[in-house]
């Protein structure tokens, strides 16, 4: 599961489009996978690609330039 998701990772940073949206996309990542996915992610936002991602893993919030936190209603 995590060669597939870094290859589809890899197909649309490739694509350079405007915003890429990903989910959870170091789920299934070893930890050196997980850098290497949150720096090829960061790489594409400073070459003009809106990227947003949701996730529950702290090495990709404390690698993020904005976070917003989304919690339920009590």
């Amino acid at each position: 599961m995590g060669q597939r998701q870094r290859l589809a990772i890899a197909r649309a940073v490739l694509c350079r489009p405007r915003l890429i949206l990903v989910d959870e996309p170091t789920s299934f990542q070893d930890s050196e996978s997980s850098t290497v996915v949150v720096d090829v992610l960061r790489s594409a936002a400073a070459a003009s690609s809106a990227v947003v991602v949701a996730s529950h893993d702290p090495v990709v919030v404390d690698r993020a330039d904005n976070v917003i936190t989304l919690s339920a209603p009590r």
